[in-house]
């Protein structure tokens, strides 16, 4: 069964280069960079949509199975100001986590820094997920656990309606870096 996936804050693409090796089809990617739509449109043939995600209405969201997000990571990064949900980057994210109940893709995959864990976007997000009746898992992931020599840990967090989420097993990463 072929996933249709939202990519919000696309950037040049990364999730739908993965998805090229998956059974996952990017239906409507999301970024408000001129230069990284040009890029993403220029690799996979589709121009991302450049609405501002703070204030989106639910209805230019088409329907999804899959919403991949990497949102703005400095709200939450150790060389930021570390300004949580008052920071006007984080935004955008929190509309986000208020049309997931209301558009309910099936699975919900976040990507963000090791400083977003234990924040309050991070705390809402989880009461959001688990009030809207998904079952969630959290996990952190750096290159080098996958012999790539830089250091970059991420926290992912994997949300699903049915709640069968399988984390592979994976070794941690040596250093901590935003």
């Amino acid at each position: 069964m072929t996933l249709r996936a939202l990519e919000f804050y696309s950037g040049i693409g990364a999730f739908a280069q993965a998805a090229r090796v998956l059974d996952i089809d990017v239906v409507a990617a999301f970024d408000q960079s001129q230069h990284a739509n040009v890029t993403y449109q220029a690799n996979y043939q589709q121009q991302p949509c450049d609405r501002n995600l703070d204030s989106i209405r639910s209805s230019f969201i088409p329907p999804g199975d899959l919403w991949w997000m990497s949102p703005p990571c400095t709200p939450f990064s150790r060389r930021g100001k570390q300004k949580d949900q008052t920071d006007s980057r984080a935004r955008s994210f929190l509309h986000l986590i208020d049309l997931m109940a209301e558009k309910s893709p099936h699975y919900i995959l976040v990507e963000n820094v090791q400083g977003f864990l234990g924040s309050a976007v991070h705390t809402l997000l989880i009461e959001k997920l688990t009030a809207s009746g998904y079952g969630t898992a959290q996990f952190s992931l750096c290159p080098t656990m996958f012999g790539v020599p830089m250091l970059r840990p991420r926290v992912f967090i994997v949300a699903s309606k049915d709640g069968s989420i399988r984390m592979p097993a994976a070794p941690a990463c040596l250093e901590e870096s935003d």
